[in-house]
């Protein structure tokens, strides 16, 4: 599988979060329009929105420091959700959508 164009973007995006606490984090990657998903300090598994919010956290481990790109989409089942767990947001419940169309 080719890498996305937007990994490592994102790895600097995170890395320069960390030194000055503003960032814009992309919330689908070029090409396809997979979405992406963001992980915490505390294994937290955010959507884009709600892992903008939480970039000027002052609890270092509530800070998205990885991300992933769901590369499944609404005709395919990625292996969480055939395990009947699809990918939701934990802070705000919204499920992490489906690449676009």
């Amino acid at each position: 599988m080719a890498k996305c164009k937007v990994s490592h973007e994102i790895q600097q995006l995170l890395k320069d979060n960390r030194v000055s606490g503003k960032a814009t984090l992309p919330a689908f990657a070029f090409p396809g329009g997979y979405p992406i998903g963001y992980v915490t300090g505390e294994c937290a598994v955010l959507c884009s929105g709600c892992a903008q919010d939480s970039l000027g956290d002052s609890i270092p481990s509530f800070v998205p420091n990885a991300y992933f790109i769901d590369h499944s989409d609404e005709g395919e089942m990625c292996a969480s959700e055939q395990a009947g767990s699809p990918i939701r947001c934990d802070e705000c419940s919204e499920f992490i959508d489906y690449a676009l169309r």
